[in-house]
């Protein structure tokens, strides 16, 4: 069995060969995923007679998403889609793809070429793809901050994310399915779920879906939010508090 892991960058996929202790970090590791959610070293597969392949975090704070959950572990076999940070990823069997006949003399060139290409990119594409994730997190980035006094506390009280908690020391933050530092482990969650902006009357809370996400139990697009307020999406539940 021949396995390789697909990484899907917008209409660009790379392949990887699996193998024992191949990495998927921010930085230093074999496979670079620029995103602020994804940690240095965030996984590596692992190999064991008993279990075959599986891909294990290693201690990251946002972990490894797939069906919809927050996992530390997973095991590996054809088809099996995740996501670290907002990359995601796919596993494949291509070894009918390289497989020749058992009777055959001749080597296939053109499909081995073809596949040390895709496992191996250059380094003009690895930097291209690189600068354009980076472009993309620095375009939603927001272009001034304000700090908070007193720091704002998020601590999930219900959902996927219990009990983690957020400290958030200045705004605008945006916080929801697909954003890149706040990620919210609800499939069926706006990509971007709600703001959080300094304001001269508070931190003002911003709904971009009132039918998906409350704030305590009641459809609300803006209020300034206080301590004790708790913010909903969908099954998950987020408890509000300053921190002075």
């Amino acid at each position: 069995m021949a396995l390789f892991l697909l990484f899907i960058d917008g209409n660009n996929e790379t392949r990887f060969k699996i193998a024992e202790g191949l990495s998927i970090g921010r930085s230093g590791s074999d496979v670079i995923v620029p995103d602020p959610a994804v940690s240095t070293k965030h996984a590596a597969f692992k190999y064991s007679s008993k279990e075959g392949w599986s891909l294990l975090d290693l201690g990251s704070r946002n972990g490894i998403v797939s069906d919809g959950r927050r996992l530390r572990h997973i095991q590996i076999k054809h088809g099996v889609k995740f996501m670290i940070g907002r990359a995601s990823f796919k596993i494949i069997d291509i070894e009918d793809t390289v497989a020749r006949p058992a009777d055959s003399k001749e080597k296939n060139v053109d499909s081995e070429v073809s596949l040390v290409a895709e496992v191996a990119p250059d380094w003009k594409q690895k930097m291209g793809r690189l600068a354009r994730r980076v472009e993309g997190v620095v375009q939603d980035s927001p272009s001034s901050h304000a700090a908070l006094n007193p720091k704002l506390s998020l601590t999930f009280v219900r959902g996927q994310q219990y009990p983690t908690e957020w400290i958030i020391g200045y705004g605008p933050r945006s916080f929801g399915r697909n954003t890149p530092e706040f990620p919210i482990f609800e499939p069926d969650a706006p990509e971007t779920s709600f703001s959080l902006t300094p304001s001269a009357n508070g931190v003002v809370f911003k709904s971009f879906d009132t039918e998906k996400v409350l704030l305590n139990g009641r459809p609300t697009k803006s209020e300034v939010i206080k301590t004790g307020d708790e913010i909903e999406i969908m099954s998950t539940k987020i408890v509000i508090s300053f921190i002075k």
